[in-house]
C-alpha cells in the first residue's frame, strides 16, 4: 500500500485513534514494542516527527498505523490473509475457516 503522508504523519494522524480507545493492537510484543519505541521530536520550526530511535525498526507499526487511518476513511478491512502474510498469529479458526468470538490472547482491531 503507498500513502501520501510520510510515515511521521501516519503515526500523528494514528495517535488519536489510540488515545480515544477506538482501536487496540493485535497481540504481538514485536508489534506493541515497535510503538513503545517511537519518539516524537519538535524541530526548531514548531514541526512534530515521529519515528524510530537510531538502530530501531518501525516496519510492523508503520504498516498497521497506515492501515488504521485508511480503515478510517474508506471499507478497507483486514483479512486473515494479511495477518497470515505480516507473520502474525491471527484468531483460531474453526473447521469452516469462520473466526470464533475474541479469545484472551487474541484480540481483534476495534472498529471506529
Amino acid at each position: 500500500m503507498h500513502s501520501e503522508r510520510d510515515r511521521s504523519q501516519i503515526y500523528l494522524d494514528a495517535m488519536p485513534l489510540f488515545t480515544s480507545g477506538r482501536v487496540r493492537l493485535l497481540d504481538s510484543q514485536r508489534l506493541i514494542t515497535q510503538f513503545a519505541q517511537l519518539e516524537r521530536r519538535t524541530s526548531s520550526l514548531g514541526r512534530d516527527r515521529v519515528d524510530h530511535p537510531a538502530a530501531g525498526h518501525d516496519d510492523l507499526c508503520n504498516a498497521a498505523a497506515l492501515a488504521l487511518i485508511t480503515k478510517r476513511k474508506s471499507s478497507f478491512k483486514v483479512t486473515p490473509k494479511m495477518i497470515e502474510l505480516a507473520g502474525m498469529p491471527g484468531p483460531p479458526r474453526n473447521r469452516f475457516g469462520d473466526s470464533p468470538a475474541p479469545t484472551p490472547g487474541h484480540p481483534r482491531i476495534v472498529p471506529f
